[in-house]
Parts: structure tokens; sequence; C-alpha cells
């Protein structure tokens, strides 16, 4: 190819190298302004929502308000539990629900806190007798454990009436009078005895532990 002539546009060949550059240029400088465009929409969003909304708000930072008198919701982790008391010999053995229980030592003797209202025959049972028996259900039997926990012993003909009303199947225990609950929708039966009722006036707390 000769020089170039004085006046000569420049050909194809020679555009066509120099348009990927300028074009490459063009579309990073179009990127980084949109980029900017759209951080400083975020930040101005962000800002008024932030300023503008007030902290007793359905949201305040993304997070729903709850009530104070409902936060234990968020905090109860285990599950609900079917609380067995009295004797299954003489037929006085009582079945009840709980959602209130903890943990407090994994060491030995296991212990695990539980709270019962004295309103409760089954307090009146464990008081007496100072054995339960903490049954887990499985999800299967969420509806009988909503119901067991919606009646009272006391609206029973006879103590074990619950037993019969929800189709319970009570057995003998290995070390406590109370019976466990039998069945295929039960994960597991932890026997336990009374260890101390000191915070009870407090909480209505009573430590058992496991055997």
């Amino acid at each position: 190819m000769g020089p170039k002539r004085k006046g000569q546009p420049e050909q194809q060949g020679e555009t066509s190298r120099a348009s990927p550059a300028k074009q490459r240029r063009a579309n990073n400088a179009k990127a980084e302004t949109e980029t900017e465009t759209e951080t400083e929409t975020s930040a101005s969003s962000s800002s008024s929502s932030s300023s503008s909304e007030p902290r007793d708000s359905k949201l305040y930072h993304g997070f729903e308000t709850y009530p104070p008198s409902r936060v234990f919701r968020l905090i109860e982790p285990g599950p609900v539990l079917l609380v067995t008391t009295g004797s299954l010999a003489d037929s006085t053995h009582n079945v009840m629900t709980i959602g209130f229980h903890m943990v407090m030592q994994h060491e030995s003797p296991p212990l695990i806190g539980i709270c019962l209202g004295p309103w409760d025959a089954s307090f009146a049972a464990l008081k007496k007798n100072r054995e339960c028996v903490l049954a887990v259900p499985d999800v299967a039997m969420a509806e009988v454990v909503v119901d067991i926990g919606n009646c009272s012993a006391d609206d029973e003909d006879e103590p074990s009436g619950k037993w019969q009303r929800f189709g319970l199947e009570a057995c003998p225990a290995a070390k406590v009078k109370a019976p466990l609950v039998g069945g295929g929708d039960v994960i597991a039966n932890i026997e336990c005895v009374v260890e101390d009722t000191k915070m009870y006036r407090l909480s209505n707390l009573v430590m058992t532990s496991s055997l």
C-alpha cells in the first residue's frame, strides 16, 4: 500500500482497526456513568428511607417491629413436650403439654427445667410423687399435642381420662411411676425426678434430672 495522498480519505481497513478501541473506551465510560448513577440513586433511596422511617414503624432497618409480650416466641427453641405425671399402676397418670422448658446442665446429672402452673393437676401430682416423664412428640402429633394443651384433667371423669380421649398409649417406665408415651409418633421419653423447687415461687420453674 502506497503513501496516502493529501486529502485522500482513510481506507476502510484503517478505520475498522481504530473503531474497536474507541468503542471500548466509549462503552467503559458509559458503564462507569451508569454505575455512578445507580450508586447515587441507591444511596439516596437508602438515606431517605432511614431518615424518614420512624423507629416504631412496621419496618426498621429492614426488621419488623415485634410486640414485647410475644418476643419469647423468638427465643423458645425447644420442641413442645408432653409431661406425664402420677402413677400408671394406680391409674392416676395424667398428661399435659408444655412449651416452657430448658436444659440447665448437661453434666451428670443432666438437669432440665420445666414450668408448670400451680393450677395444673400435673403440678400437684409432680409435687406429690416428685417424678415425671418428658415425652418428645413428632410433628405428626402436632394437632393432638395442641388439643391436649387446651383441656384440663379436671374436666375428665378420671385422672387418666385424657389418655383415653386422645388414644395415647401408656407404657410402664423403667424407673418412675409416671408412664412413657408409646407409639411410633413419639421420638423419645425422658424419665425424670424432681431435684429442686426453690425457683418455683418466682417463676413456676421446677428443676428435674433425667435418669
